[in-house]
């Protein structure tokens, strides 16, 4: 995303803007400069080719002009879009300078994966769940499951949710407890394999009877493995702090009509 706005902010300004350095090529009067071709090889890196990048800034710019020839930079949605892009720009600009010399120490890749172990859990698990829109209606259906029923068959029968029914309400893939819904956590970590909860959850409105499936151990990388993610996790905690920080000291006042 942040390649393709830069892309788009370039087209903007690529007929607006001359370049104190090297040209390459002039298109109807207006420079391609070796500035502009180095930004493109900076987010291409290896995949760079150097006269395909020449032929689509000179594809831009043709393009470019042409739809400033037609008064389209005049139009709304190309004001509203180039300020979007201009934004991104510049808070990717951001992102990079704060982290620039930003290189966690093995204390803290330590820590950081100690607390990624502690939100994984040791455990993955498999579930099933039937989905209904009244909290009467789970009940009804844990009364049947009390009775004898099969979970995979009431699913089919009873559950609302589409994506899961067929398939007798099994989710696809593991869960572990960093990702599960807040509310069904704690009830998905106490039940053991091939047993339902005995209370339904309400979660978005609608009731949910779980059921586990199987569970399995979860299988980590060694922090060695890990260093690059763990790096990349406290990266975005750095950004994040710093967008908490800015957020804290902005004036932030929604419209009347946002309300």
């Amino acid at each position: 995303m942040a390649y393709l706005a830069r892309i788009f902010l370039l087209s903007i300004f690529l007929n607006s803007y001359v370049f104190a350095d090297e040209n390459i090529v002039t298109v109807n009067g207006k420079p391609i400069t070796q500035s502009q071709l180095a930004s493109i090889k900076k987010n291409l890196g290896p995949n760079f080719n150097e006269q395909i990048a020449i032929n689509n800034l000179i594809r831009i710019r043709l393009l470019s002009q042409e739809a400033i020839r037609l008064g389209l930079d005049k139009q709304s949605d190309y004001i509203i879009k180039k300020d979007l892009a201009q934004q991104e720009i510049l808070s990717n600009a951001l992102v990079a300078e704060k982290l620039k010399d930003f290189k966690p120490n093995d204390e803290t890749l330590k820590k950081e994966y100690a607390l990624l172990q502690s939100e994984l859990g040791d455990k993955e698990y498999s579930i099933r769940h039937i989905v209904v829109k009244t909290e009467d209606e789970a009940n009804a259906i844990i009364k049947e499951l009390g009775n004898g029923s099969d979970f995979a068959k009431l699913a089919k029968q009873k559950s609302i949710d589409l994506a899961t029914k067929e398939n007798g309400g099994l989710i696809n893939g593991w869960a572990n407890k960093a990702i599960m819904a807040a509310n069904a956590r704690d009830t998905i970590l106490k039940l053991q394999k091939g047993k339902y909860a005995s209370a339904p959850i309400k979660t978005n409105n609608v009731w949910r009877i779980i059921y586990v499936e199987d569970i399995k151990s979860i299988d980590i990388p060694t922090i060695e493995k890990m260093k690059p993610n763990l790096s990349r996790r406290l990266a975005n905690k750095e950004i994040n702090t710093l967008i908490e920080s800015l957020r804290a000291k902005a004036s932030i006042t929604p419209s009347n009509k946002a309300r």
